[in-house]
């Protein structure tokens, strides 16, 4: 289930992507939205968490993970 901050999201809005430590990255405009994920172009987001994930480095979304996207 989608995490409640992420309920009213849609296609075309912006969210701010962030480094685990902190540091603001760049702001992304949501390409897609599937069941599981959130796309902002070539970058891939969990759902539920807001967390990246990047098959290249090894990023799941739940144990491993170098950003994430909020509000």
């Amino acid at each position: 289930m989608k995490n409640n901050k992420f309920l009213k999201i849609k296609t075309g809005d912006v969210v701010q992507r962030t480094t685990i430590d902190g540091r603001i990255l760049k702001k992304l405009t949501i390409t897609e939205i599937d069941n599981f994920c959130i796309y902002c172009g070539k970058f891939k987001f969990r759902i539920d968490n807001g967390a990246e994930i990047n098959d290249d480095l090894g990023w799941n979304g739940v144990t491993h993970t170098g950003s994430y996207i909020d509000l």
